[in-house]
């Protein structure tokens, strides 16, 4: 159900004057909050009448889509938005990524459950709330495993997770080169231009990332996970934190080689994050003889 050309299915009997069950697409227009709560609002069209009421609220971005399925003879009256049926319209530019289940969830013929997962879009991660239809099959997700997400190109916090399309990840390097990053899956080689920037990142630079078994064009990059090959010949001195402002994600450090001084940058990942980095603590830092720049700092081998 990524795009949906609006239908309209006759549910009823095809009587002439006699009530029909059809379908459009209503959009999420508004959300207006007071002491009781708050109440989203929603319009659709109808044989070019437009129709706007207060319906369910959809815990996703204003603009979403949904199915509305109405009573052909009373539309303004008569009519049920399915939060279990988000869509994108043809001309609506999508892309797609993966998401990650942040909690455990069981769908069956008589229970139906809302979905939530975070995704990540260039450097921003998102969080998606989905209700599930009821299924003919039990079905059970657990809390981390991975299926595709699409996502509106214009306001990526705007998304769609397809149960049906599991993803299995798998990991591998790429290489920065020309602000392009390079990387080889199975013998063939992927160049991403533009996206997933890297502050400090020098040509040669290399990260871990994780792609798409399946689809290996789509690939996230692990900013806290900078790597040096085998064959490339490293160094270690010792490296001081410079700069630990919480609300970023890099850490600055400096180290000293042959009495000049460099300056690296660290992204912190979830787990480091709880290192409580401090100015001035010392860490192992790895740096690449033949270009000292590249370095890595490495805050599991601290130094006293």
């Amino acid at each position: 159900m990524t795009r949906l050309t609006i239908i309209f299915i006759l549910t009823l009997c095809s009587l002439t004057g006699q009530a029909q069950k059809k379908e459009t697409i209503a959009t999420y227009v508004k959300y207006s909050s007071h002491v009781r709560g708050g109440d989203a609002y929603w319009e659709w069209f109808v044989n070019g009448k437009l129709i706007n009421d207060v319906g369910p609220n959809p815990f996703m971005p204003i603009g979403s889509k949904y199915v509305v399925t109405y009573d052909s003879l009373k539309p303004e009256k008569n009519y049920s938005i399915d939060l279990s049926r988000p869509v994108f319209l043809k001309e609506e530019s999508t892309a797609f990524t993966t998401g990650v289940l942040i909690s455990n969830s069981c769908f069956t013929p008589k229970k139906h459950d809302v979905v939530i997962i975070k995704y990540r879009v260039w450097d921003e991660e998102y969080t998606l709330y989905q209700n599930e239809p009821l299924r003919k099959e039990t079905l059970c997700i657990k809390k981390g495993d991975k299926f595709e997400v699409e996502y509106w190109t214009s306001a990526p916090a705007r998304s769609i997770v397809h149960l049906d399309k599991p993803v299995v990840l798998k990991e591998t390097y790429a290489t920065m080169r020309l602000s392009k990053w390079e990387y080889e899956v199975n013998g063939k080689l992927f160049t991403v231009e533009g996206s997933q920037r890297i502050i400090g990142a020098l040509d040669g630079t290399k990260y871990i990332i994780s792609y798409d078994s399946l689809h290996p064009e789509r690939f996230q990059l692990q900013e806290d996970k900078p790597v040096f090959l085998k064959n490339e010949p490293t160094g270690k001195v010792s490296g001081t934190i410079t700069e630990t402002t919480d609300y970023k994600k890099e850490k600055y450090f400096t180290y000293t080689i042959n009495g000049v001084e460099y300056v690296g940058v660290k992204f912190i990942g979830t787990l480091q994050n709880k290192l409580r980095l401090k100015k001035g603590n010392k860490y192992e830092v790895e740096f690449l003889i033949e270009n000292p720049r590249r370095a890595i700092i490495h805050l599991d081998k601290p130094i006293k």
